[in-house]
């Protein structure tokens, strides 16, 4: 039985909070750096599939909040979800 976890990465990269925010909040975006093709309905609620080599995996978007926080929960496992939460906090130059 999986058990429920956190694991924490930041990152700074040289772009704005509305480049990032692009990068991990559309399709087009995800597609330029993310394994698979992705498709994504840009809102609170909006369904989130990733395909990769016969794999499909659905999660749904459960905090939108442009362009400062995102994440989207897996119905698979109820403990399963990514979340970049404050992506976008820190930038070149702040």
């Amino acid at each position: 039985m999986a058990h429920p976890f956190e694991v924490r990465v930041e990152r700074t990269v040289n772009a704005t909070p509305e480049q990032v925010w692009e990068a991990v909040s559309t399709a087009a975006g995800l597609d330029a750096w993310f394994m698979g093709e992705n498709e994504l309905e840009p809102r609170l609620g909006g369904a989130v599939r990733t395909k990769l080599h016969g794999f499909t995996m659905d999660s749904t978007i459960s905090t939108w909040d442009p362009p400062h926080r995102y994440a989207s929960t897996s119905p698979e496992a109820a403990t399963a979800s990514t979340s970049f939460d404050d992506v976008v906090a820190c930038w070149a130059g702040s």
